[in-house]
């Protein structure tokens, strides 16, 4: 890969060289690592100055693949190579899969906490939410499979844990691109594929969570590949139902309580009245515990 991108001037060379690159980034955190230390990731760095649309994608995908494969220990690598850096100019760019790429890399990178702060300098996170708020994830779906027919398995299953990040960015960009893969799967007839990998929880645990873009893109994906929504959550706590009451307390683990709220007519105002003296002797929860946890 190195040798195809030893001159710059030549294109077809370079497309090549990154193209191999955006593949070797794509497989687990040690081959990340070895890539990383025989100088793949400057490489890619390197050739973000390209002004070669077909180049810059594939940088932009080897950026967003070295992200959520490398782990923390290369993702700490990535901000010493000054990776948020470069991909501003990607996020910027006019190409909406090099936009695409460089948002989702850097979503990933700014949803570890331990580089968040450095993330967040850089300026390149605060294009994510204004790019994404732009696109329809059936018409991205439609330009994405023309080019690369959608994710593996693999690659889905890493983008998981994204789902569940506090950094709003991340957790909208991931669901977003469930919601994208759910039309392009269906089509290939590939939906088991969710089921396959634990997604369907991950992604009703988003839809029903008061994150209003985040869920509306995973109950979007659920309904594409035939999947129950959940019930979704008002974040305003005092304006609960009682039926409101139990979906939340079975949520967070309590589910085996949930009639005892309903039977004590627990709505989202008592809720957050209740008392550990209410806990124990109105809905039965006698271990100590189990209270303090709740």
């Amino acid at each position: 890969a190195k040798k195809y991108t030893s001159d710059r001037r030549d294109i077809n060379q370079n497309r090549v060289g990154t193209g191999i690159l955006e593949n070797l980034f794509n497989h687990s955190e040690a081959a990340c690592g070895d890539v990383i230390a025989m100088g793949g990731l400057d490489t890619v760095v390197d050739e973000c100055q390209s002004q070669d649309v077909e180049t810059l994608r594939h940088c932009a995908s080897a950026l967003a693949n070295a992200a959520m494969y490398g782990g923390s220990e290369n993702q700490e690598l990535m901000i010493k190579r000054h990776v948020p850096h470069w991909l501003f100019p990607l996020i910027v760019h006019q190409d909406e899969t090099i936009k695409y790429y460089a948002c989702l890399a850097i979503a990933v990178l700014g949803a570890n906490k331990e580089i968040e702060a450095v993330v967040q300098k850089s300026g390149s996170l605060d294009q994510v939410m204004p790019f994404l708020l732009k696109k329809n994830p059936a018409e991205f779906a439609e330009m994405s499979a023309k080019q690369s027919h959608g994710q593996s398995s693999a690659w889905l299953r890493r983008l998981l844990p994204v789902l569940s990040s506090n950094r709003e960015e991340a957790k909208n960009l991931a669901a977003f691109h469930f919601c994208m893969e759910a039309e392009i799967k269906v089509k290939q007839g590939k939906t088991s594929l969710f089921e396959e990998i634990g997604a369907i929880e991950a992604l009703k645990k988003v839809a029903s969570s008061p994150n209003g873009i985040a869920s509306k893109y995973a109950a979007q994906a659920l309904r594409i590949i035939g999947e129950d929504v959940p019930h979704k959550l008002s974040q305003q706590v005092p304006t609960w139902t009682v039926d409101d009451v139990k979906e939340w307390v079975k949520q967070i683990g309590f589910a085996n309580f949930s009639e005892a709220f309903v039977d004590s007519r627990v709505d989202g105002d008592l809720l957050l009245q209740l008392s550990e003296d209410m806990l124990r002797e109105d809905i039965q929860m006698k271990n100590g515990i189990l209270r303090r946890r709740f």
